[in-house]
């Protein structure tokens, strides 16, 4: 099928250049206590993830799923998820590009620090609720943007169009 499958069980860093799997059905799947990738590219899920350390990516371009999990901090390039949904979770600071589901949801979630983003564009609602800094260059949702955090907030323009998906069932 194509895929590129990767476990690291070492303690230390690990690095792994540009991954592209199948363009249809390949799914990438990389995992090790801290990591760093270049670009990947998946026809099918994503899934990267540092353990104990941070996670350092480049773009990301994803058929369905992209999840991104780091014990530490998350830094990446932009991510796009073609029929799917990206999720953004982290122990510490989030900074990211551009974010863009064509037909799913966006999910950004950390423990602490600032979250930083670029333009993030979806067909659903955007909800995110953090207790941490906001510094978002945009959000374009395909129905409602709700925000609620209890650090400071810098937000570009915000546009709920009221074409897409209302996943939050509010009518």
């Amino acid at each position: 099928t194509g895929d590129i499958a990767i476990t690291s069980t070492a303690a230390g860093a690990s690095s792994v250049g540009n991954l592209a799997a199948n363009a249809a059905t390949g799914d990438i799947s990389v995992s090790a206590a801290t990591l760093t990738v270049g670009s990947s590219s998946a026809g099918a899920t994503t899934a990267l993830t540092s353990t104990v350390g941070d996670l350092t990516t480049g773009a990301v371009t994803s058929g369905s799923n992209a999840s991104l999990t780091s014990a530490g901090a998350l830094t990446t390039g932009n991510i796009t998820s073609t029929t799917g949904s990206i999720s953004l979770d982290a122990g510490g600071v989030i900074t990211s590009g551009d974010l863009t589901a064509l037909s799913g949801s966006i999910s950004i979630a950390n423990i602490l620090g600032t979250i930083t983003t670029g333009l993030v564009s979806l067909s659903d609602d955007f909800t995110l609720s953090t207790s941490s800094d906001l510094d978002l260059a945009g959000v374009t949702a395909g129905d409602d943007i709700r925000i609620t955090t209890s650090g400071t907030g810098a937000f570009g323009t915000l546009t709920a169009t009221g074409l897409g998906t209302d996943n939050d069932n509010d009518g």
